[in-house]
């Protein structure tokens, strides 16, 4: 019922109140039938509203979860490509720190990984999006939205801490000394001489501890999984 309707019948429940000619049983009989036919449509109308309400969020829901579903598709795999970048660096760290002698062939591969900076790039603008609309709660699995909080608010910014003071060290420290001691020679004496210092040894032990960068990749990589699992349960469907 409309707006005007209800006002219509809002004016009919005073008349009836106040008619005169009638006695004030049969007024107040008017009057509460009509009171009740105003209250009947209000709560259609409100029933109704949260009917519509409920469709839109089923609607942005799904549409959410199935883009969200293909950034952490996206997502995983460059983890597993930043992850593999931290693996070679803490390797090649690793090979100059614990070998006297360097062969050429192991310079090519492991020299250059002084100078990677490999920091993660979250697709969240999706998820920051819908954060910021207000519209969280259209994702009614509280599992589900748990999870997902869990994985942009704890898991991706402190890998990120992390990260960032493993590449702080090398773009501050690293970087700056290999610059300032290399010469025109770029053969396995070079490389020796630089690189078994102590100052050197202090710099290439901190460069080949990956391993907790590596185990915060691996627990995002297999936190982003499991939300996939709960996504196409909570779609419904397998979303290829």
């Amino acid at each position: 019922m409309s707006a005007h309707e209800i006002a219509k019948h809002a004016a009919n429940s005073y008349k009836a109140l106040n008619e005169k000619g009638k006695s004030w049983r049969q007024r107040s009989l008017s009057f509460f039938l009509e009171l009740i036919v105003i209250v009947f449509a209000i709560s259609v109308s409100l029933l109704l509203e949260r009917w519509r309400e409920n469709v839109h969020d089923r609607q942005v829901e799904k549409e959410f979860l199935i883009g969200f579903r293909q950034d952490l598709e996206s997502d995983i795999k460059e983890l597993k490509g930043d992850s593999a970048s931290y693996f070679l660096q803490g390797t090649a760290a690793s090979y100059f720190l614990k070998n006297k002698k360097y062969r050429n062939d192991s310079i090519n591969v492991y020299f250059g990984t002084f100078f990677a900076f490999t920091r993660f790039l979250s697709n969240n603008s999706r998820f920051e999006a819908l954060k910021s609309s207000g519209k969280l709660h259209v994702i009614h699995n509280e599992e589900l939205l748990n999870s997902i909080m869990e994985l942009y608010q704890e898991k991706i910014p402190n890998l990120l801490m992390e990260t960032g003071t493993y590449l702080d060290t090398k773009l501050q420290r690293f970087v700056p000394y290999i610059e300032d001691n290399y010469g025109m020679n770029s053969d396995s004496i070079e490389i020796e001489r630089i690189l078994q210092t102590k100052k050197a040894f202090n710099l290439l032990r901190a460069a080949s501890s990956t391993q907790f960068i590596l185990a915060k990749y691996h627990s995002i990589i297999m936190h982003e999984k499991l939300l996939i699992d709960m996504v196409d349960k909570q779609v419904g469907r397998n979303i290829k």
